[in-house]
């Protein structure tokens, strides 16, 4: 699967799309289903993903006057989130899903 990492970038990349969108996760999401999209970010309002492409290639148009920062998808180097037995007391959140758990919480106890 795909990843994504914060990178700090002073090269210009093209704009996909933008479009509405509050967290960080959506917006990974949506560029997960673009396959065009090589980055994201969510914008300063908060409000709306910019889904990035590849750099430009001009050298006349390629640099930003301002780095920025944005999440750049990688397809390896990816490492897995490590599965765990886990308490009664865990309750899914933004960054976990079903398949974190490990065993089941009716016989594991805790």
């Amino acid at each position: 699967g795909s990843c994504y990492i914060l990178t700090t970038e002073s090269i210009r990349r093209e704009v996909i799309d933008v479009v509405p969108q509050t967290t960080l996760a959506g917006c990974k999401l949506i560029c997960n289903a673009n396959t065009n999209c090589q980055a994201t970010l969510l914008n300063d309002a908060g409000d709306a993903c910019v889904l990035l492409g590849a750099t430009s290639a001009d050298p006349n148009l390629n640099s930003c006057p301002v780095p920025f920062s944005c999440h750049v998808k990688m397809d390896s180097g990816c490492s897995a989130i490590p599965q765990r037995p886990i308490g009664s007391d865990y309750t899914l959140g933004e960054c976990s899903g079903p398949s974190d758990i490990v065993g089941d919480l009716a016989t594991d106890g805790n």
